[in-house]
Protein backbone atom coordinates (compact mmCIF):
# COMPACT_ATOMS: atom_id res chain seq x y z
CA UNK A 1 0.00 0.00 0.00
CA UNK A 2 1.33 3.44 -0.99
CA UNK A 3 1.42 5.69 2.03
CA UNK A 4 1.68 9.47 1.78
CA UNK A 5 5.04 9.74 3.54
CA UNK A 6 6.60 7.37 0.99
CA UNK A 7 5.69 9.81 -1.78
CA UNK A 8 7.05 12.80 0.12
CA UNK A 9 10.36 11.01 0.69
CA UNK A 10 10.64 10.03 -2.97
CA UNK A 11 9.99 13.61 -4.16
CA UNK A 12 12.65 14.93 -1.76
CA UNK A 13 15.25 12.44 -2.99
CA UNK A 14 14.38 13.03 -6.64
CA UNK A 15 14.68 16.82 -6.25
CA UNK A 16 17.92 16.83 -4.22
CA UNK A 17 19.55 13.82 -5.94
CA UNK A 18 20.93 12.90 -2.52
CA UNK A 19 19.73 10.76 0.39
CA UNK A 20 21.64 12.97 2.82
CA UNK A 21 20.18 16.27 1.57
CA UNK A 22 16.71 14.75 1.33
CA UNK A 23 16.98 13.56 4.93
CA UNK A 24 17.93 17.06 6.07
CA UNK A 25 14.97 18.56 4.19
CA UNK A 26 12.63 15.99 5.73
CA UNK A 27 14.11 16.37 9.22
CA UNK A 28 14.97 12.68 9.14
CA UNK A 29 18.12 10.58 8.77
CA UNK A 30 19.87 9.13 5.74
CA UNK A 31 19.31 5.44 6.69
CA UNK A 32 15.58 6.04 7.24
CA UNK A 33 15.17 7.77 3.87
CA UNK A 34 17.17 5.03 2.13
CA UNK A 35 14.96 2.30 3.62
CA UNK A 36 11.84 4.28 2.69
CA UNK A 37 12.85 4.48 -0.96
CA UNK A 38 13.72 0.78 -1.03
CA UNK A 39 10.28 -0.06 0.36
CA UNK A 40 8.62 2.20 -2.21
CA UNK A 41 10.45 0.45 -5.05
CA UNK A 42 9.31 -2.91 -3.70
CA UNK A 43 5.67 -1.71 -3.67
CA UNK A 44 5.90 -0.23 -7.18
CA UNK A 45 7.71 -3.32 -8.44
CA UNK A 46 10.53 -1.60 -10.35
CA UNK A 47 13.66 0.46 -9.58
CA UNK A 48 12.97 4.19 -9.44
CA UNK A 49 16.54 5.33 -8.75
CA UNK A 50 19.86 4.53 -10.38
CA UNK A 51 22.53 4.48 -7.67
CA UNK A 52 26.28 4.69 -8.03
CA UNK A 53 28.99 5.50 -5.49
CA UNK A 54 29.15 9.07 -6.78
CA UNK A 55 25.71 9.93 -8.13
CA UNK A 56 22.02 9.34 -7.83
CA UNK A 57 19.62 9.67 -10.75
CA UNK A 58 16.11 8.69 -11.75
CA UNK A 59 15.43 5.69 -13.94
CA UNK A 60 12.96 6.16 -16.83
CA UNK A 61 10.30 4.62 -14.58
CA UNK A 62 11.31 7.00 -11.81
CA UNK A 63 10.98 10.04 -14.10
CA UNK A 64 7.44 9.03 -15.08
CA UNK A 65 6.54 8.17 -11.49
CA UNK A 66 7.81 11.54 -10.22
CA UNK A 67 5.52 13.55 -12.51
CA UNK A 68 2.42 11.63 -11.45
CA UNK A 69 3.39 11.67 -7.78
CA UNK A 70 3.81 15.44 -7.75
CA UNK A 71 0.30 15.86 -9.17
CA UNK A 72 -1.08 13.44 -6.59
CA UNK A 73 0.62 15.25 -3.69
CA UNK A 74 -0.64 18.60 -4.95
CA UNK A 75 -4.19 17.27 -5.22
CA UNK A 76 -3.99 15.86 -1.70
CA UNK A 77 -2.83 19.26 -0.42
CA UNK A 78 -5.73 21.01 -2.18
CA UNK A 79 -8.23 18.47 -0.86
CA UNK A 80 -6.84 18.83 2.66
CA UNK A 81 -7.11 22.63 2.59
CA UNK A 82 -10.62 22.43 1.14
CA UNK A 83 -11.73 20.12 3.96
CA UNK A 84 -10.20 22.44 6.54
CA UNK A 85 -12.00 25.47 5.07
CA UNK A 86 -15.31 23.64 5.14
CA UNK A 87 -14.62 22.60 8.71
CA UNK A 88 -13.98 26.21 9.71
CA UNK A 89 -17.35 27.28 8.32
CA UNK A 90 -18.26 30.01 5.77
CA UNK A 91 -15.51 32.45 4.85
CA UNK A 92 -15.87 36.15 5.41
CA UNK A 93 -16.33 38.13 2.22
CA UNK A 94 -15.39 41.67 1.23
CA UNK A 95 -17.37 43.03 -1.73
CA UNK A 96 -15.68 45.95 -3.48
CA UNK A 97 -17.13 48.06 -6.28
CA UNK A 98 -15.00 50.45 -8.33
CA UNK A 99 -15.88 52.86 -11.11
CA UNK A 100 -14.58 51.48 -14.43
CA UNK A 101 -12.84 54.84 -14.95
CA UNK A 102 -10.76 54.53 -11.76
CA UNK A 103 -7.25 53.27 -12.51
CA UNK A 104 -6.73 49.98 -10.56
CA UNK A 105 -3.16 51.09 -9.80
CA UNK A 106 -4.56 53.56 -7.26
CA UNK A 107 -5.66 50.72 -4.97
CA UNK A 108 -3.85 47.60 -6.24
CA UNK A 109 -1.00 47.91 -3.72
CA UNK A 110 -3.35 48.24 -0.76
CA UNK A 111 -5.42 45.35 -2.06
CA UNK A 112 -2.35 43.10 -2.20
CA UNK A 113 -1.31 44.18 1.28
CA UNK A 114 -4.81 43.45 2.59
CA UNK A 115 -4.83 40.05 0.90
CA UNK A 116 -1.56 39.05 2.55
CA UNK A 117 -2.96 39.90 6.01
CA UNK A 118 -6.43 38.39 5.43
CA UNK A 119 -5.80 35.30 3.27
CA UNK A 120 -9.07 33.67 4.32
CA UNK A 121 -11.27 36.60 3.33
CA UNK A 122 -12.99 36.07 0.00
CA UNK A 123 -12.68 39.14 -2.25
CA UNK A 124 -15.28 40.11 -4.82
CA UNK A 125 -14.45 43.01 -7.14
CA UNK A 126 -17.00 44.36 -9.60
CA UNK A 127 -17.31 47.48 -11.81
CA UNK A 128 -20.16 49.79 -10.74
CA UNK A 129 -20.56 53.43 -11.73
CA UNK A 130 -20.33 55.98 -8.94
CA UNK A 131 -23.98 57.03 -9.10
CA UNK A 132 -25.05 53.44 -8.37
CA UNK A 133 -22.50 52.76 -5.64
CA UNK A 134 -24.32 54.78 -2.97
CA UNK A 135 -27.47 52.75 -3.50
CA UNK A 136 -25.49 49.49 -3.44
CA UNK A 137 -23.72 50.49 -0.22
CA UNK A 138 -26.89 51.55 1.59
CA UNK A 139 -28.70 48.37 0.52
CA UNK A 140 -25.75 46.24 1.74
CA UNK A 141 -25.06 44.85 -1.74
CA UNK A 142 -21.41 45.93 -1.47
CA UNK A 143 -19.10 46.74 1.44
CA UNK A 144 -16.67 49.19 -0.20
CA UNK A 145 -17.09 51.68 -3.03
CA UNK A 146 -14.22 53.33 -4.94
CA UNK A 147 -15.30 56.23 -7.11
CA UNK A 148 -14.75 59.78 -8.30
CA UNK A 149 -16.83 62.34 -6.45
CA UNK A 150 -16.84 65.95 -5.31
CA UNK A 151 -17.61 67.30 -1.87
CA UNK A 152 -21.19 68.08 -2.93
CA UNK A 153 -21.74 64.48 -4.00
CA UNK A 154 -20.71 62.82 -0.76
CA UNK A 155 -23.75 61.34 0.92
CA UNK A 156 -24.13 62.13 4.65
CA UNK A 157 -25.08 58.47 5.14
CA UNK A 158 -21.63 57.28 4.07
CA UNK A 159 -18.08 57.68 5.31
CA UNK A 160 -15.39 58.71 2.82
CA UNK A 161 -11.60 58.51 2.73
CA UNK A 162 -9.57 60.44 0.16
CA UNK A 163 -7.46 58.15 -2.03
CA UNK A 164 -6.00 60.10 -4.95
CA UNK A 165 -6.59 62.84 -7.49
CA UNK A 166 -6.91 62.47 -11.25
CA UNK A 167 -6.92 65.32 -13.71
CA UNK A 168 -8.93 65.06 -16.93
CA UNK A 169 -7.35 65.26 -20.35
CA UNK A 170 -8.65 66.20 -23.76
CA UNK A 171 -8.90 63.27 -26.17
CA UNK A 172 -8.82 64.03 -29.87
CA UNK A 173 -8.88 61.80 -32.94
CA UNK A 174 -5.36 60.89 -34.01
CA UNK A 175 -6.28 61.82 -37.57
CA UNK A 176 -6.34 65.47 -36.45
CA UNK A 177 -2.53 65.22 -36.01
CA UNK A 178 -2.29 68.06 -33.50
CA UNK A 179 1.07 66.83 -32.19
CA UNK A 180 0.43 68.19 -28.68
CA UNK A 181 1.45 66.69 -25.34
CA UNK A 182 -0.25 69.45 -23.36
CA UNK A 183 -2.11 72.72 -23.93
CA UNK A 184 -4.21 75.28 -22.14
CA UNK A 185 -7.89 74.49 -22.40
CA UNK A 186 -8.58 77.73 -24.26
CA UNK A 187 -6.58 76.26 -27.15
CA UNK A 188 -9.68 74.16 -27.87
CA UNK A 189 -12.00 77.18 -28.05
CA UNK A 190 -12.98 76.43 -31.67
CA UNK A 191 -12.89 72.65 -31.31
CA UNK A 192 -15.93 70.47 -31.99
CA UNK A 193 -16.91 68.65 -28.78
CA UNK A 194 -18.59 65.35 -27.96
CA UNK A 195 -20.42 65.57 -24.61
CA UNK A 196 -22.40 63.03 -22.57
CA UNK A 197 -26.12 63.04 -23.25
CA UNK A 198 -27.70 65.70 -21.06
CA UNK A 199 -30.71 63.55 -20.13
CA UNK A 200 -28.66 60.44 -19.34
CA UNK A 201 -25.86 62.19 -17.38
CA UNK A 202 -27.01 65.72 -16.50
CA UNK A 203 -24.39 66.35 -13.81
CA UNK A 204 -21.50 65.21 -16.00
CA UNK A 205 -22.79 67.37 -18.84
CA UNK A 206 -22.99 70.42 -16.58
CA UNK A 207 -19.53 69.86 -15.10
CA UNK A 208 -17.85 69.63 -18.46
CA UNK A 209 -19.75 72.73 -19.57
CA UNK A 210 -18.49 74.64 -16.53
CA UNK A 211 -14.89 73.53 -17.17
CA UNK A 212 -15.04 75.13 -20.61
CA UNK A 213 -16.77 78.26 -19.35
CA UNK A 214 -14.11 78.75 -16.66
CA UNK A 215 -11.57 78.85 -19.48
CA UNK A 216 -13.57 81.61 -21.18
CA UNK A 217 -15.43 79.87 -23.96
CA UNK A 218 -18.71 78.16 -24.76
CA UNK A 219 -18.01 74.67 -26.14
CA UNK A 220 -19.20 73.90 -29.65
CA UNK A 221 -21.08 70.67 -28.84
CA UNK A 222 -21.69 68.86 -32.11
CA UNK A 223 -22.71 65.48 -30.70
CA UNK A 224 -23.78 63.78 -27.47
CA UNK A 225 -23.41 60.12 -26.52
CA UNK A 226 -25.29 57.92 -24.07
CA UNK A 227 -22.44 55.48 -23.36
CA UNK A 228 -18.77 54.80 -23.94
CA UNK A 229 -19.38 52.79 -27.10
CA UNK A 230 -21.14 55.71 -28.77
CA UNK A 231 -18.50 58.22 -27.64
CA UNK A 232 -15.64 56.00 -28.86
CA UNK A 233 -17.32 55.59 -32.24
CA UNK A 234 -17.82 59.34 -32.67
CA UNK A 235 -14.27 60.03 -31.54
CA UNK A 236 -12.66 57.45 -33.82
CA UNK A 237 -14.41 58.86 -36.87
CA UNK A 238 -13.04 62.35 -36.19
CA UNK A 239 -16.40 63.82 -35.24
CA UNK A 240 -15.06 65.77 -32.28
CA UNK A 241 -12.97 65.87 -29.11
CA UNK A 242 -14.00 64.79 -25.61
CA UNK A 243 -12.82 64.76 -22.02
CA UNK A 244 -11.34 61.63 -20.43
CA UNK A 245 -9.40 60.81 -17.29
CA UNK A 246 -5.62 60.71 -17.19
CA UNK A 247 -5.61 56.99 -16.30
CA UNK A 248 -7.50 56.18 -19.48
CA UNK A 249 -4.51 57.24 -21.54
CA UNK A 250 -2.60 54.37 -19.91
CA UNK A 251 1.05 53.47 -20.44
CA UNK A 252 0.15 52.55 -24.02
CA UNK A 253 -2.54 54.99 -25.27
CA UNK A 254 -5.38 53.52 -27.29
CA UNK A 255 -4.78 53.57 -31.01
CA UNK A 256 -6.67 56.19 -32.94
CA UNK A 257 -6.73 58.72 -30.09
CA UNK A 258 -4.32 61.36 -28.80
CA UNK A 259 -4.46 62.33 -25.11
CA UNK A 260 -3.55 65.95 -24.36
CA UNK A 261 -2.87 67.19 -20.84
CA UNK A 262 -4.74 70.31 -19.75
CA UNK A 263 -2.13 72.70 -18.37
CA UNK A 264 -4.48 75.09 -16.56
CA UNK A 265 -6.92 72.61 -15.02
CA UNK A 266 -7.35 73.31 -11.29
CA UNK A 267 -10.77 71.90 -10.43
CA UNK A 268 -10.81 69.07 -7.89
CA UNK A 269 -13.96 67.12 -8.61
CA UNK A 270 -12.07 64.17 -10.03
CA UNK A 271 -10.79 63.18 -6.60
CA UNK A 272 -11.00 59.45 -5.92
CA UNK A 273 -12.60 58.38 -2.65
CA UNK A 274 -13.26 55.14 -0.82
CA UNK A 275 -16.79 54.99 0.59
CA UNK A 276 -18.41 52.68 3.14
CA UNK A 277 -21.32 52.63 5.56
CA UNK A 278 -19.98 53.31 9.04
CA UNK A 279 -22.94 51.67 10.77
CA UNK A 280 -22.25 48.45 8.85
CA UNK A 281 -18.47 48.58 9.25
CA UNK A 282 -16.38 45.67 10.46
CA UNK A 283 -12.80 44.98 11.44
CA UNK A 284 -12.19 43.73 7.91
CA UNK A 285 -13.64 46.82 6.22
CA UNK A 286 -11.73 49.13 8.57
CA UNK A 287 -8.45 47.34 7.91
CA UNK A 288 -8.99 47.47 4.15
CA UNK A 289 -9.53 51.24 4.26
CA UNK A 290 -6.48 51.77 6.48
CA UNK A 291 -4.26 49.71 4.16
CA UNK A 292 -5.46 51.30 0.92
CA UNK A 293 -5.20 54.76 2.49
CA UNK A 294 -2.12 54.20 4.71
CA UNK A 295 -1.73 57.84 5.80
CA UNK A 296 -5.34 58.13 6.91
CA UNK A 297 -5.59 60.12 10.14
CA UNK A 298 -7.39 59.21 12.26
CA UNK A 299 -7.58 55.56 11.21
CA UNK A 300 -10.88 53.74 10.93
CA UNK A 301 -11.87 51.86 14.09
CA UNK A 302 -14.66 49.40 14.75
CA UNK A 303 -15.68 46.84 17.34
CA UNK A 304 -17.77 44.72 14.99
CA UNK A 305 -16.57 41.62 13.14
CA UNK A 306 -19.13 40.60 10.56
CA UNK A 307 -19.65 40.84 6.84
CA UNK A 308 -22.75 40.22 4.79
CA UNK A 309 -22.26 37.33 2.37
CA UNK A 310 -25.06 37.47 -0.15
CA UNK A 311 -23.06 37.24 -3.37
CA UNK A 312 -21.08 34.34 -4.81
CA UNK A 313 -17.46 34.91 -5.77
CA UNK A 314 -16.97 35.69 -9.45
CA UNK A 315 -13.44 34.48 -10.38
CA UNK A 316 -13.36 36.68 -13.48
CA UNK A 317 -14.54 39.82 -11.71
CA UNK A 318 -11.12 41.49 -11.78
CA UNK A 319 -10.62 40.60 -15.44
CA UNK A 320 -14.03 42.01 -16.30
CA UNK A 321 -13.30 45.15 -14.32
CA UNK A 322 -9.98 45.72 -16.05
CA UNK A 323 -11.48 45.13 -19.49
CA UNK A 324 -14.16 47.72 -18.79
CA UNK A 325 -11.44 50.13 -17.76
CA UNK A 326 -10.04 49.98 -21.29
CA UNK A 327 -13.14 51.73 -22.61
CA UNK A 328 -13.41 55.50 -22.72
CA UNK A 329 -16.46 56.33 -20.57
CA UNK A 330 -17.68 59.81 -19.90
CA UNK A 331 -17.17 60.68 -16.29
Amino acid sequence: MLEFYLLRHFIAVAETRSFTRAAAALNSTQPVVSRTIKRLEEIVGTPLLHRTTRSLSLTPAGEAFLGDVRLAVDQIAVATEKARRIGRGPRAKLRIAACPSVDPLFFAGGLQDFRSHWPDVELELKPINGLLQERALLSAEIDIGICHCSASERSPDLDFAYLAREAPMVVVPAIWKLGLQSARLEYFRETRWIFPDREVAPREFERLLQICRKSGFEPNIVATACNSAESALLLSTGYGAMFALRSESGPDPLRGYDFIEIEDYIDDYRDIYIAWVQSASSEIIADFVNRVVPDRNPPVHTERLSLAANFALVPTALVAYLSLGEMIPFY
